[in-house]
């Protein structure tokens, strides 16, 4: 995390202390960000009636067409989340529990089903609150929820995480003898029996699942991971890297704008792309 932070846990005698991010409604989309993009520091994440997604709150879903006519439904399905909290999920790796209630009038039950569907790791638990809505868990479920809590903490201190999610690493002693000694991005856990870590490699490699016995840990808590962060609209940006549109490795262009996991590129009037941020390098601020 920042070292302001830091400074504050080392001033309150809790520097060595194991860090669980919690958040409740709209305080989950923060737990998430922290849990995810700071991975090595983590240990534990509780969501509770947890918000993943802005423009699928019902309240939004019936503003849209009165602010925007007929065509609403349409423009809010066309706009970028937020937050993007559901998009950050596949990074969490810390014991996660998940509790929402059924009846929930606020941020529905299919957000709290769909956050923990999309946490990679099988160190997760639901909970879904039969009676409950959004704002009386606590005065309906209390005594179980304080229960699901404990557990949580217990797992947390338990936990230690290898190869968190940004961890810089370096493959070896695999059979695809090309892929010995590339270096990659840990994405998070991976494989349908847990056992693997998904790394990000340069083209032409792209993501793979491989086992902790063929990684080497080179740099564990890097700075955060928003691949996005360095790109705006109007910077000059250079493609690099590509193997599918090789012609346009060396190209300058200017960023438009983004679509879903990906920077919209003008190298010249009418010939935009929409690139990966590992496929491209900032040259000027804005052009």
């Amino acid at each position: 995390m920042s070292e302001a932070s830091a400074s504050v846990l080392e001033a309150a005698g809790c520097g060595d202390a194991k860090r669980i991010a919690a958040g409740r409604s709209i305080g989950a989309t923060c737990a998430v960000h922290l849990a995810s993009q700071y991975a090595a520091d983590f240990y534990g994440l509780v969501v509770d009636s947890g918000l993943m997604s802005i423009k699928q709150l019902p309240m939004v879903e019936m503003i849209a067409p009165q602010l925007l006519g007929a065509a609403g439904a349409g423009i809010l399905k066309s706009l970028k989340e937020p937050f993007d909290t559901l998009g950050k999920l596949p990074a969490v790796g810390c014991p996660t529990l998940v509790m929402h209630g059924i009846r929930d009038e606020i941020v529905p039950l299919a957000q709290g089903v769909e956050c923990h569907k999309r946490i990679p790791t099988n160190k997760k638990t639901i909970r879904q609150w039969e009676n409950a809505t959004h704002n009386d868990v606590l005065m309906l479920c209390g005594a179980e929820w304080s229960a699901l809590v404990a557990k949580l903490l217990e797992d947390a201190i338990a936990f230690e995480n290898e190869y968190p999610a940004g961890a810089l690493v370096e493959a070896h002693s695999l059979s695809t003898e090309s892929m010995n000694g590339l270096q990659g991005r840990v994405s998070g856990p991976g494989g349908a029996a847990g056992d693997r870590f998904r790394v990000q490699f340069a083209e032409p490699h792209g993501e793979k699942a491989l086992k902790p016995d063929n990684l080497k840990i080179l740099e564990r808590a890097p700075v955060p991971i928003d691949p996005m962060a360095d790109f705006f609209v109007g910077c000059k940006v250079e493609a690099h890297s590509l193997a599918g549109a090789a012609a346009y490795n060396g190209k300058c262009g200017k960023v438009v704008g983004f679509k879903d996991d990906r920077v919209r590129v003008e190298f010249a009037e009418g010939d935009e792309k929409a690139l990966k941020p590992t496929n491209l390098k900032v040259m000027e601020a804005a052009i």
